[in-house]
């Protein structure tokens, strides 16, 4: 009874809070 592995949820590119560079 283990639920589906689902994929780590990303942060939305466009954000300043988290600037990926």
């Amino acid at each position: 009874s283990s639920p589906p592995s689902r994929p780590p949820r990303r942060p939305p590119r466009s954000t300043a809070a988290t600037p990926e560079v």
